[in-house]
């Protein structure tokens, strides 16, 4: 059993995520894309934000590579290092007048984003974990704040210690990709407006992020804590008599 089957077995065992998780890459050159796999101008002949990319992979099961051509979001492609931000941008334009009226505290923003070196690569690709025929640099798993923490749990269930996380509003992609792979640490990121917008994620989801390295160790914390009686979904304290109505007492008394 590969690593990748080894954690989505886990997780569907333990997590019960709502949709698929999702492997992604970044890739250097169209040489690392497998057969098979189109880029999104290519397949529909549009461009999308990279979360609506991987939501494509999550909802639907497909399979897809996202080149700068194809990815429509400009904080996607300083993310990926597919483009340099303008002067204007690293000087808070975007986030003035919308996140902050103080322009100090909008520039703090701008740089505050985690970025891939610029000019290494030319995009990603993206499937389904299941479906998956190449090794991603992460997986992301969407999930609920109960699901969260199991996957929190199994980060530490080696090492110990705490989770240390940070958050950067604007762009939820700059959370979950570029610290990781940088760091080769898990992290978790909430859906920000666009991902909510054009992914159509849910009210109460966040997102999982694991670099390959670490797959099969969170798989195995999964696994102890399934087996050590911390299962998902969590039980419910279901041992105890009903209170009934008097009239359904009266009509349960004759029966």
């Amino acid at each position: 059993m590969g690593t990748l089957e080894i954690f989505s077995k886990a997780v569907e065992t333990c997590v019960c995520p709502e949709t698929y998780p999702v492997a992604i890459k970044v890739i250097k050159n169209k040489r690392e894309i497998p057969e098979g796999i189109q880029t999104v101008q290519s397949q529909l002949g549009v461009t999308m934000a990279l979360c609506q990319g991987w939501g494509k992979a999550r909802f639907n099961g497909e399979s897809l590579a996202m080149l700068k051509e194809d990815i429509s979001c400009p904080i996607a492609l300083f993310t990926l290092g597919l483009a340099d931000p303008p002067k204007e941008w690293n000087e808070g334009s975007l986030y003035l007048d919308w996140y902050t009226p103080k322009q100090q505290a909008a520039e703090n923003i701008a740089g505050a984003m985690h970025k891939l070196p610029r000019g290494e690569h030319i995009g990603v690709i993206m499937a389904p974990i299941h479906n998956c025929c190449f090794e991603p640099d992460i997986v992301i798993v969407y999930c609920t704040p109960p699901q969260l923490m199991f996957l929190i749990s199994a980060s530490l269930y080696k090492g110990g210690g705490r989770f240390e996380n940070s958050i950067f509003p604007p762009g939820v992609c700059t959370d979950i990709i570029a610290p990781v792979i940088q760091s080769g640490n898990c992290r978790f990121g909430i859906p920000c407006f666009g991902d909510r917008k054009y992914e159509f994620t849910a009210k109460d989801e966040l997102v999982f992020s694991v670099p390959f390295a670490r797959l099969e160790e969170i798989a195995e914390g999964l696994k102890f804590f399934h087996e050590h009686g911390h299962s998902f979904p969590l039980p419910k304290p279901l041992d105890h008599a009903s209170a009934q109505l008097d009239k359904y007492k009266e009509l349960r008394a004759i029966l």
